[in-house]
């Protein structure tokens, strides 16, 4: 069986995990994960769609790729 491994990670160490199975879209648990975070989230471009920009935008926060 393959997973994916998804992680939420400030300065001072990862604060977030979400293992998932391999079938499961990695950008599915990112939501939850960031939920109270403040400031930018860093990810690859495949993490860019409309909604994403849209949740983000609302949630003050910004994405680095």
């Amino acid at each position: 069986m393959a997973l994916n491994f998804t992680y939420a990670q400030l300065a001072r160490g990862i604060i977030s995990v979400k293992v998932t199975t391999a079938n499961v879209d990695d950008k599915k648990p990112v939501p939850a994960m960031t939920d109270n975070l403040l400031g930018s989230l860093y990810g690859d471009k495949g993490y860019i769609s409309s909604s994403f920009e849209k949740m983000i935008h609302y949630r003050r926060q910004s994405l680095i790729n």
